[in-house]
């Protein structure tokens, strides 16, 4: 288990989670520099946890069950191309 905002407020660019972390907490990569998000593997997914990044390709699977409010906001619009939610 990671803590809630544990890599929050640095330059992280590039993630790679393993595949059995199941919740991404409250602000856990927000304020980051992150691209690219897998969350394939993830249940849920808590406020605030990737706010202020410049996500551009994000992945979420269908098993998803909690997605919490302003997870992915903040993040570039102009940088934004591609959600993919498997099917």
């Amino acid at each position: 288990e990671i803590e809630m905002e544990a890599f929050a407020f640095n330059d992280i660019a590039k993630l790679t989670l393993n595949n059995n972390l199941k919740e991404i907490k409250s602000g856990l990569f927000k304020s980051n520099l992150l691209k690219e998000v897998d969350l394939k593997n993830v249940e849920r997914i808590e406020n605030d946890a990737f706010f202020k990044n410049k996500i551009e390709k994000l992945e979420i699977a269908k098993n998803v069950k909690y997605i919490g409010s302003s997870a992915f906001a903040n993040n570039e619009i102009a940088y934004l191309n591609s959600i993919e939610i498997e099917p």
